[in-house]
């Protein structure tokens, strides 16, 4: 479809080409248009059939007089005086009768800006109508992603233990494009997200992933018909990390006859855990021992800070010197169930026997 606007005389032709076919209209009353979606709107006239609620697309003028928006296309018709009775204008015959500054003080939103120009002979009511009716400016609203994985990130699992995990993601389009493309990587290197398996070491490994997008499209239009391009270009998520990593567990146990710190009593204790996750020995130890007219004890790595102070109520506490006898290293420890090897831990073991069953902390 094409459409073409044009005078002869005081009379505005419109001559639109659809389908093969021609059709010619004419018109020489004042006509009010409007802005419709992506052109303007001929608004009805009572006293005659002609042109009412006549579209004109911008994209369909041979000739669109300078203009790339539909404000602009009503002003620059206004300009030369199409659509309008014996010289009136679009809508009217009053117009601006030389160019001025607009002047606003600080914070104004009139549709107009400081320092803004409005040039001779601009229709007074485009003036009006853009003082007036201020839309709102739209937004686009860009993408968002993540990162997910069959067991949860963590820096409390014990070192040396093998994972094995699905990794996967989340993508929420928005008014972006389409998802394209995943990299689920792993320290920056791409990786297989299919039952990818992996060591735990102290140092924390770095999963995340690269979410590609398509760029966004279509238009959004206010509440006075101004129309916003989708300005999402395409692009990438580096999603938030997930952070796997590995920590020396606790021990701690109760014996009827003083115990000796050695392997042994690390091999009969029990292991401090949390679910599927070790408990960390880096602050208050929390341990009920169970223990009743027995020794207790504890083991921590040696990298963890001393315990100083015990606690059960505000009435029992003190130093950790009134319960367990001067702490003990021994440098070569191994893991019960082969994890890790040689490593140093640090052992108390109870003076004497006690009785021990409800939760005492050992604190830093």
């Amino acid at each position: 479809m094409s459409i073409k606007i044009y005078k002869v005389g005081n009379t505005t032709y419109v001559k639109e080409v659809l389908n093969g076919s021609e059709h010619l209209f004419a018109s020489n009353k004042n006509r009010d248009l409007k802005i419709y979606a992506d052109g303007v709107i001929i608004m009805p006239d009572k006293d005659s059939q002609v042109l009412n609620n006549f579209k004109i697309p911008l994209a369909s003028l041979v000739d669109n007089f300078g203009a790339t928006t539909p404000q602009e296309l009503i002003e620059a018709l206004g300009q030369n005086e199409y659509f309008k009775k014996g010289g009136g204008g679009v809508g009217g015959s009053t117009k601006i009768s030389e160019d001025f500054t607009v002047v606003l003080p600080s914070g104004a939103n009139i549709g107009y800006e400081s320092g803004d120009v409005i040039t001779k002979d601009t229709e007074l009511e485009l003036v009006v109508k853009k003082i007036l009716r201020v839309g709102n400016e739209l937004s686009f609203t860009l993408p968002t992603g993540n990162i997910t994985t069959s067991k949860p990130g963590s820096l409390l699992y014990e070192i040396g233990q093998n994972l094995k995990i699905d990794i996967n993601h989340s993508f929420n389009q928005n008014d972006a494009g389409s998802f394209e493309s995943v990299q689920y990587r792993k320290n920056g290197v791409g990786v297989n997200g299919v039952n990818y398996g992996f060591e735990i070491s102290p140092i924390a490994q770095i999963f995340d992933a690269l979410i590609n997008y398509a760029a966004g499209s279509g238009t959004k239009v206010n509440e006075i018909g101004e129309i916003f391009e989708n300005d999402i270009d395409a692009g990438s998520i580096d999603t938030a990390n997930l952070s796997f990593g590995g920590q020396l567990p606790f021990f701690y146990g109760k014996s009827a006859t003083k115990p000796t710190a050695n392997q042994s009593l690390i091999d009969a204790g029990t292991k401090a855990v949390n679910g599927s996750l070790i408990k960390s020995a880096n602050g208050t130890l929390a341990i009920n021992f169970n223990a009743v007219g027995e020794f207790i004890w504890f083991a921590i790595p040696n990298t963890a800070p001393n315990k100083t102070t015990y606690y059960k109520t505000a009435l029992d506490t003190g130093s950790i010197d009134l319960i367990f006898e001067d702490e003990e290293v021994v440098s070569t420890i191994n893991s019960p169930n082969g994890l890790w090897l040689n490593e140093a831990y640090t052992f108390y073991i109870a003076k004497g026997v006690g009785t021990h069953n409800t939760n005492i902390e050992l604190r830093n």
